[in-house]
């Protein structure tokens, strides 16, 4: 994964290589451009095994390394003018468990607040990788990925192709149902416990801002609006989204105004499109 991701990476970008330990984790290589790494990649790769060989895995330390590693990416890049998303976190997973993936989604939360996205590789050949993970990236605006034995190099392609392909970001949409309309359910979907919904709304006005700064797009989100929402963080160039709500109507008419509010990262604006869908009868 490493050797992949040191080949794909420019002279402009900087890596550093931590394993989870005390004190905020083993540093195994200090931020420095990927052009110097790959010419180290031999010996980072033997330091690499000996601190993982030695690594004190805990929920403590792995919280205690991604907080760290938080910390380095914002002295690694304070200069406002950078976009966001250039600040990212790739995580590891070997081992852990339930308890584990729910430390380390706690701290991609605060990651994410701190502009950096978290993304996670899972090793297919350990135990418990199911445990939770993808929650891990979720919560860090990441992508998730179940790594088998050689499959690391696709799997860092993937990754650093989608951050490339990002035409749009916090799309919110905002489903406002007529008078004779009720929501029964949103199919493969859920509705969020209240901090949940705190968090969304953290991440979502901390992006916002971000990009008001670095990319001069005027900053909107505040309010929520008066009806039902859904935010996604990113939007990729060649995606679809799908959202099926299953409603009860009692009579024709108005049965749902739809809004979809986002950062259009094409044109450097805020962008808005709406549709009402009705019944004759």
């Amino acid at each position: 994964t490493i050797r992949e991701m040191v080949r794909r990476l420019g002279p402009q970008d900087r890596i550093e290589l931590r394993v989870v330990g005390d004190q905020g984790g083993d540093v195994v290589q200090e931020p420095v451009s990927a052009t110097e790494l790959r010419h180290g990649i031999p010996s980072v790769l033997d330091r690499l095994d000996a601190a993982g060989a030695h690594a004190s895995w805990s929920d403590a330390n792995l919280r205690g390394s991604l907080d760290t590693a938080a910390a380095s990416l914002v002295a690694l890049s304070d200069n406002p003018h950078r976009v966001p998303g250039t600040r990212l976190v790739l995580l590891i997973a070997g081992a852990g468990n339930a308890r584990s993936a729910q430390v380390a989604t706690a701290a991609a939360h605060g990651l994410q607040l701190r502009g950096a996205v978290t993304s996670v590789f899972t090793v297919a050949a350990a135990s418990n990788v199911d445990a939770g993970w993808w929650r891990v990236a979720n919560a860090g605006h990441g992508n998730f990925h179940r790594v088998a034995e050689h499959g690391a190099a696709q799997a860092v392609q993937a990754e650093l192709d989608t951050l490339s392909r990002v035409v749009a970001r916090l799309l919110r949409i905002n489903v406002r149902l007529g008078r004779h309309s009720n929501a029964v359910r949103i199919l493969g979907s859920k509705i969020l416990k209240q901090q949940e919904v705190a968090q969304v709304k953290a991440r979502e006005k901390r992006i916002d801002a971000a990009l008001s700064t670095s990319m001069g797009v005027n900053a909107d989100r505040g309010d929520d609006d008066d009806g039902i929402q859904t935010v996604i963080p990113y939007f990729y160039g060649d995606d679809s989204h799908v959202l099926l709500i299953e409603l009860w109507v009692e009579k024709p008419g108005i049965v749902a105004d739809i809004t979809l509010r986002y950062k259009d990262l094409v044109n450097l604006d805020n962008a808005t499109e709406r549709v009402s869908v009705a019944l004759s009868a």
